[in-house]
């Protein structure tokens, strides 16, 4: 978690945002998530909306998102439970350049 006193003015955020946005100009939408402080070597968690969690016979987990990406995800990812991820659940994802998830934090539905 970080304040948004924490956050430094010209730094870096990004935001997710949610699927309705105003016609005004300039157009107004609610941030679902916003997430501060990665360093610039690192690249920023994605925000999904899971499809399906499936186990493979390796011990290994598939992620596929809303958007059709697919992360494997070790046995030893961190997160609450892998079981406890199902269809329509919000997750952060960060994984590296081959898709292969580091740490997933899962959203209270």
């Amino acid at each position: 978690p970080l304040e948004a006193e924490e956050l430094q003015a010209g730094e870096t955020v990004y935001v997710y945002i949610g699927p309705a946005m105003t016609m005004s100009l300039p157009p107004q939408t609610t941030g679902e998530v916003v997430i501060g402080k990665i360093p610039a070597d690192q690249k920023a968690p994605e925000y999904i909306t899971a499809v399906s969690m499936t186990a493979n016979a390796d011990g290994s987990w598939t992620l596929v998102s809303a958007a059709g990406k697919e992360d494997a995800v070790s046995a030893d990812c961190q997160i609450v439970s892998l079981e406890d991820v199902e269809q329509g659940s919000n997750l952060l994802v960060w994984s590296d350049d081959q898709n292969q998830a580091q740490k997933l934090v899962l959203f209270a539905r």
